[in-house]
Parts: structure tokens; sequence; C-alpha cells
């Protein structure tokens, strides 16, 4: 079931250190309160233009409907979107709702000995979600 949540941040100490040896980051250690509440939800059992996203095209079938997905997506809605960079690029991605189970994949691929990798979010999940 999809689901909604509200966040609530808030700053606790000790501040976050990240050691590389021959640079420090220093960040506020930020806690989140999320208050998750399920929406109404029903299966869309015809094939419309939200049907699939990122281009995808929408098959009806005898067991469901069933997306195609073009170059670059996957997923049952054509939701998952790959990145590919050449040189120095980078992406900034809206963070993952915090109510819906998700799974983050990396495949790394390198053509140069030394890249930099940051990510910011969770360091482990919590007790409560």
């Amino acid at each position: 079931k999809p689901s909604s949540a509200a966040s609530l941040a808030s700053m606790a100490l000790p501040l976050q250190v990240i050691d590389t040896n021959s640079t420090s980051l220093v960040t506020p250690r930020l806690m989140r309160a999320h208050d998750c509440h399920a929406n109404k939800y029903y299966e869309d059992y015809t094939c419309t233009p939200a049907s699939c996203l990122n281009g995808g095209r929408c098959l009806k079938t005898d067991v469901g409907n069933r997306c195609v997905c073009p170059g670059g997506s996957l997923g049952p809605r054509c939701k998952v979107v790959t990145r590919t960079f050449f040189g120095s690029g980078w992406a900034w991605l809206p963070p993952l709702s915090p109510c819906l189970p998700a799974t983050i994949s990396l495949r790394l691929l390198t053509t140069r000995p030394h890249a930099l990798i940051l990510y910011s979010g969770p360091l482990a999940t919590t007790s409560n979600h």
C-alpha cells in the first residue's frame, strides 16, 4: 500500500565526524521522527497514460497490466532509473519515502583508479522503520 509521511528533524550531539586521513567532514547529526499513514489505494485494471512511468508503454495481459520499459528504466512501473556518467558527472536525487520499503543498489564500473562517492542518508535502519 502506498503511504505518506510527515518528518520532523532535530539535532543531536555529538557531531558526526567522517575522517579520511587527509580531510575530515564534520556535520550535525540530524534525527528525523516519521509519522507514517496509509493512503487509500486501489488497483487500476485499465491501461492509462499514467500506468507506466518514464515513457513506458502499458500492455493489458490476462494476469493484469504490464509495463514495457524503455532503456534506462525498469521495474513493474518503469520507475527505476539508471544513471551513467562519463567524466565528472553527478546526480542529486530526491529523498526516498521513509514509509515504503526501498532497495538502493549501486554498480560501479570505473575507468580511473581514483573516484569520490558521497552518500547522504541513514547510516543504519532504526527500530521503528
